[in-house]
C-alpha cells in the first residue's frame, strides 16, 4: 500500500464538491460563477454586474473607454469579443428595475462591440 497525500488544491477542489452534493441532495442549486474572458477591465465589469446600471449610459462609457485600452495594446485583448458577448448574454437574463431600464440598448452595444472585435465568429 502506498499513502498518497493530497494537495491543497485537490482538497480544495473535493471540499467544493461535497458542498454542491450536499446542496444537490437538498434540492438546491450549486452555482459556481462561470470562467470570465477578456482583460482586466471587462473582467471588472463582468464582476460588477449585478449593481451596473445602463440608464445613464454606462455601457458606453465602459466601450469607448476598453476602445483606448485596445489601442494602446491590442494583444491584451485576444478574448474581450468573446466578453462582450458574454456581457450582453447576461444583461440580457437579469431582472429589470429602474436604473436598468437602458438595458436593451446595452445589449445591443455590447453585440455590435463584439463583432466589431471579433469578426464574425464572435457571434
Amino acid at each position: 500500500m502506498s499513502d498518497t497525500v493530497m494537495s491543497d488544491v485537490e482538497t480544495d477542489q473535493s471540499d467544493a464538491d461535497s458542498d454542491c452534493s450536499a446542496l444537490a441532495a437538498t434540492g438546491s442549486a450549486c452555482s459556481q460563477s462561470p470562467p470570465l474572458h477578456g482583460c482586466a477591465y471587462l473582467q471588472a465589469v463582468q464582476q460588477q454586474l449585478q449593481s451596473y446600471a445602463t440608464t445613464n449610459g454606462e455601457y458606453l462609457e465602459a466601450i469607448f473607454m476598453h476602445r483606448q485600452m485596445y489601442m494602446v495594446q491590442p494583444s491584451a485583448h485576444a478574448e474581450c469579443a468573446k466578453a462582450f458577448g458574454d456581457l450582453a448574454g447576461a444583461l440580457e437574463q437579469r431582472a429589470w428595475r429602474a436604473d436598468r431600464d437602458a438595458d436593451s440598448e446595452a445589449v445591443a452595444a455590447f453585440r455590435t462591440e463584439s463583432w466589431l472585435m471579433g469578426g464574425p465568429r464572435a457571434r
